[in-house]
């Protein structure tokens, strides 16, 4: 089976690392060329020159910045005859604009929105919010098991703002450890000793368990940039805003973090740099 992965950022080089550990043929495409230099030695991809070089594929996995790429994306692929998985997250407008063309062009596509990073990529161990055609997504189980679990949630638009809850919830986790985390060098305790401590009570979280370790040791690794947080923020609120949940005040002040630590080149790694943020502001 061949796969076409269109966006070779971080989790896109994840997935094509994993599928061609699992024997699938892999190619794929990225505007920035520096993406086929990273995997140069990953035998078993091939690079492509454009989307439309896609064509042979079975299957067409979409890992894009933004709706408006995806839909550029989508013109070029418009007589494409295999499955297109769109995992790009998107804001309401967007995502109505791309099941539009969709529903006009007949292609067949379904969502799979991601959680987790590039380490879970390469290791097949992501999860998936899938929805759209039904029979599409029982088709491409096999494929979707190959790189991680998932949970089909009905339509598109199902899939997609379960994604963008999911995040803009982390993220407010992350910020919230940010500010405990400025009390961790006070303490008079071991640091592996404060999480094991802190993961025993309610205060138990996936965010405390992965990001506060890296926020009180300062060891970041590359997971989910602040940009990229600031962006799905900005994108969930607007849903809220258009289903007339215009009263969010947390959910606004974990976006003006993200802008402000966005603004500073705060977490160019991931969200768990929110800490830098604080102790920032807490030394000037």
């Amino acid at each position: 089976m061949k796969i076409a992965i269109i966006g070779l950022g971080r989790m896109g080089r994840g997935i094509a690392k994993n599928l061609v550990s699992k024997g699938y043929e892999v190619e794929g495409f990225d505007v920035d060329k520096n993406s086929y230099k990273i995997l140069a030695d990953l035998k078993g991809f091939k690079p492509l020159n454009s989307v439309s070089d896609a064509y042979d594929s079975d299957y067409a996995l979409l890992l894009l910045p933004t709706g408006k790429e995806v839909i550029e994306t989508l013109k070029i692929l418009n007589n494409y005859k295999g499955v297109i998985i769109d995992m790009t997250t998107m804001g309401y407008d967007e995502i109505n604009d791309v099941i539009n063309f969709v529903n006009n062009s007949g292609l067949k596509y379904i969502s799979a929105k991601i959680e987790r990073g590039p380490a879970d990529a390469e290791a097949g161990r992501l999860i998936f919010y899938v929805g759209g055609n039904k029979e599409l997504y029982e088709k491409s189980q096999n494929l979707l098991k190959d790189m991680g679990e998932y949970i089909y949630l009905g339509s598109n638009e199902n899939a997609n703002i379960i994604k963008l809850i999911s995040t803009l919830l982390l993220t407010a986790n992350t910020v919230l450890l940010a500010e405990i985390s400025q009390i961790a060098d006070k303490l008079k305790i071991d640091k592996d000793l404060l999480v094991k401590a802190l993961t025993m009570g309610g205060a138990d979280s996936v965010q405390l368990r992965s990001r506060f370790p890296m926020m009180i040791n300062k060891n970041y690794k590359e997971v989910f940039s602040v940009k990229l947080s600031k962006y799905v923020a900005e994108k969930t609120l607007e849903y809220l805003n258009d289903y007339g949940i215009d009263y969010t005040p947390l959910l606004r002040n974990v976006l003006d973090i993200l802008k402000l630590s966005d603004t500073l080149k705060i977490g160019d790694k991931d969200i768990a740099e929110i800490s830098e943020f604080y102790k920032k502001i807490n030394n000037a």
